[in-house]
């Protein structure tokens, strides 16, 4: 098995990042890295994202064949599903429930201000109703509770005790929707292909973004040690003569 890898140089980026675009792992790299300095960066973290793929994969394959699943893209029957949720469990203020299009920020977000719910429209199509029911009460809850805290998770648990297994489910479903959806211009033809090794890194299912910090650079030399510039007469000096 093997995978497209392109990498693209970027002048304003300090670190390197990966992500899934359909077929192909995208490396950004930034442009003043060394060949000898990107490549193995490359390498791990194409090695990372291979592997973060294969785990969202085998998660959604472990979901019941009869398991049901919810589409939504209409915001007025997302509205009646999310209050009949509200009533069963919370029931805090709410106004508004909207649809999104959020890629690479939320998956969902409770405006407490406004009283809005605003789910991305990546997490309604054919989704497991049980993930899309965790991430209606995780931001029901916030209704309540503002921070991730004790508290917070305590409340989520009354009604999602499984919670942790519904995030990554709801977040594997969110990164594959949106490689789905993304648009790739079609590869050059010098762009690498590598190996995907058997020996993969594991890495969070928390999206299929992946950062590795900035090598350490060497230093420049300080002004004491720069060669001294050769003093030019000035033009005043040269009109006078001296």
């Amino acid at each position: 098995m093997s995978v497209s890898v392109i990498v693209e140089r970027s002048r304003q980026r300090r670190s390197a990042m990966a992500r899934q675009v359909g077929e192909h792992v995208v490396v950004t790299v930034p442009q003043r890295w060394p060949q000898a300095v990107a490549s193995p960066i490359i390498t791990e973290l194409t090695q990372r994202v291979i592997a973060q793929q294969q785990r969202m994969r085998v998660l959604l394959n472990s979901v019941p064949a009869h398991a049901p699943r919810v589409t939504f893209t209409s915001a007025n029957a997302l509205r009646d599903y999310v209050d009949q949720i509200n009533a069963e469990t919370f029931n805090v203020p709410l106004r508004h429930v909207r649809i999104g299009r959020s890629k690479r920020s939320h998956l969902a977000l409770m405006n407490r201000k406004t009283q809005t719910i605003t789910i991305s429209a990546y997490c309604l199509n054919n989704v497991p109703e049980s993930a899309l029911r965790y991430l209606i009460i995780h931001e029901l809850a916030h209704g309540l509770e503002i921070g991730h805290n004790k508290r917070f998770w305590g409340l989520l648990r009354q009604f999602v005790p499984d919670y942790k297994t519904q995030a990554q489910l709801m977040q594997a479903v969110h990164q594959l929707a949106v490689q789905a959806d993304d648009i790739l211009m079609v590869p050059d033809d010098n762009a690498p292909t590598m190996p995907a090794t058997p020996v993969l890194l594991s890495v969070p299912v928390r999206g299929t973004r992946v950062r590795k910090k900035t090598p350490p650079m060497p230093k420049r030399h300080s002004a004491a040690h720069r060669k001294p510039k050769s003093a030019q007469p000035s033009w005043v000096q040269l009109l006078l003569g001296l």
